[in-house]
């Protein structure tokens, strides 16, 4: 299966080497080793920016780096953020999944305090408008309830500074977002494009996810009206206290 990854470019094979190696994950550290298991990660990494939304690839190798242990891993960043906004339901939970892998603290540096992931402003301030709008859009339910606990981890591995000089400069963008009423469709310019040379759509897109005006509102997604945008964003004003 490595060497298929290693040696084989086409989106079909590299989607079945990675779906048979995902029921085996949680092992392959153990059988392989951690040098292949290093390996493998670097090929998967290495393949996401090739991918786009017709990728056939893209949902089981998203899927194997959540399903992989992610430590110190978050250079990998900018490679994982477009596929926040990917067409299909399983990639952007697969993509959720693997952030908050990668937020997750090595062992050894459990107890060093405080701690600090070491993201740029600029990736930190990205991923939060990313996650707060995948809040406001994601139109499946089992994607949605993720993006509270992914934002939670954010929140707990970033320095208050870290936070304040990428937050605060949002906080009008954000309101003027959650007060898009359902059957409106939201403003382009208030929206971060994670892969700034994909094809814009020609349709527009209204909250809760919707393409459609005319279902738009019937969609369930995360209320964000005045009082849970702020439970919402909650953490971070308690991270300032």
């Amino acid at each position: 299966m490595l060497q298929a990854l290693r040696e084989d470019a086409v989106d079909d094979v590299t989607a079945a080497a990675a779906s048979a190696l995902l029921p085996v994950a949680h092992i392959l550290t153990k059988s392989l080793g951690q040098e292949a298991v290093n390996e493998l990660l670097k090929l998967l990494w290495g393949s996401l920016p090739s991918l786009d939304d017709l990728s056939s690839a893209a949902a089981p190798s998203l899927a194997l780096l959540a399903a992989l242990p992610q430590f110190n891993a978050l250079s990998n960043l900018p490679a994982l953020l477009p596929f926040l906004s990917h067409s299909s339901s399983s990639v952007r939970r697969s993509a959720l999944a693997t952030l908050q892998k990668l937020l997750l603290p090595h062992p050894q540096d459990i107890k060093n305090a405080p701690v600090d992931n070491g993201l740029p402003i600029s990736s930190l301030q990205a991923t939060l408008r990313l996650l707060f709008q995948r809040a406001l859009m994601e139109q499946m339910e089992d994607v949605a309830a993720l993006v509270p606990l992914v934002w939670r981890d954010l929140l707990k591995s970033s320095p208050l500074s870290a936070l304040l000089h990428a937050a605060c400069p949002l906080f009008g963008t954000w309101l003027a977002l959650s007060m898009t009423p359902p059957r409106a469709a939201i403003d382009p310019a208030l929206l971060l494009r994670a892969n700034p040379d994909a094809i814009q759509p020609t349709t527009k897109v209204f909250m809760g996810g919707s393409l459609d005006a005319d279902s738009a509102s019937e969609l369930s997604f995360i209320d964000l009206s005045s009082s849970s945008l702020f439970q919402f964003l909650s953490e971070y004003f308690y991270k300032s206290t």
